[in-house]
């Protein structure tokens, strides 16, 4: 959820992850909000926006001689253009689709500029400079999609203030290229790496790692909570079982000892009525 202070949420996490899934929903959702129609959630406040704007996917062309980035940037210039403080844009793989370090570059800037636009955007990426940038700006909501590696399938779980990493290389060998393609890749990654992106991975890691078992402790907490309120519930009838047959046992031993009277009390009338002759 963005707070009063934040404009842009920066999703991030692996391939098939749920990224532009998460960012279709959202979109999905603001626009049945503006026809009326209930979304499927316990709560939401959803703003009012002058205009929507969408690069999702890749509308590569061959008969508009359009690249995929060239589809991309087709979008995105439309969106900067003409996007205002109360505008929504949703840019999917921002930067993508050209040279890495131009299309980062070119990605951190696009979003610099929404920001000081003060334009709502939510945006998907693999670069990591813009994870570091989402990072150290309070206005920006950095979160990440969760993968499963082994099933090869999203989790759909949605982490707030977490950044995800790509997993190319675990999916890469899943889908069956080469292990030492993939060692080799590693080897190249690796080389390329600094210092402070081995430190930041390694955090992200066991930050993530943390986020996952206190979600599960969280999970566990809430059933033993369910179950205890199912205890709690048997037993107050159990108690006022107890309640009613006590009260029942009381009766019938009151009603007993009364009908026990009454005959006691009639067997010394008797008695007196007969010595009285």
């Amino acid at each position: 959820n963005l707070s009063s202070t934040q404009n842009i949420l920066l999703i991030t996490g692996p391939n098939t992850g749920g990224k532009t899934v998460s960012m279709k929903v959202i979109g999905l959702f603001v626009l049945m909000t503006y026809c009326g129609m209930p979304v499927p959630c316990d709560s939401a406040v959803i703003p009012y926006f002058d205009a929507i704007y969408a690069d999702i996917g890749d509308d590569q062309s061959v008969v508009s001689s359009l690249s995929s980035f060239s589809a991309h940037m087709c979008k995105q210039a439309e969106a900067i253009r003409n996007a205002t403080s109360h505008s929504l844009c949703l840019l999917d793989e921002i930067g993508s689709g050209t040279d890495p370090g131009e299309g980062e570059a070119l990605a951190i800037s696009i979003m610099n500029e929404l920001r000081q636009r003060g334009t709502m955007a939510v945006i998907t990426t693999h670069y990591n400079r813009l994870k570091a940038y989402g990072k150290r700006h309070d206005d920006i909501l950095v979160a990440s999609v969760q993968f499963d590696l082994e099933k090869l399938a999203p989790t759909y779980r949605y982490l707030e203030g977490f950044t995800g990493q790509s997993n190319a290389f675990e999916v890469a060998l899943r889908y069956g290229v080469p292990k030492s393609i993939v060692n080799y890749a590693r080897h190249l990654k690796n080389q390329a790496k600094s210092e402070e992106d081995e430190l930041i991975e390694r955090l992200e890691k066991q930050l993530n790692e943390t986020q996952l078992l206190k979600q599960e402790l969280e999970e566990k907490l809430k059933d033993v909570e369910e179950k205890e309120k199912r205890l709690q519930k048997e037993n107050d009838r159990l108690q006022k079982q107890k309640e009613q047959l006590h009260s029942k046992a009381q009766k019938e031993a009151d009603d007993y000892v009364a009908s026990v009277k009454k005959k006691a009390d009639a067997v010394l009338k008797n008695i007196r009525k007969n010595q009285d002759h």
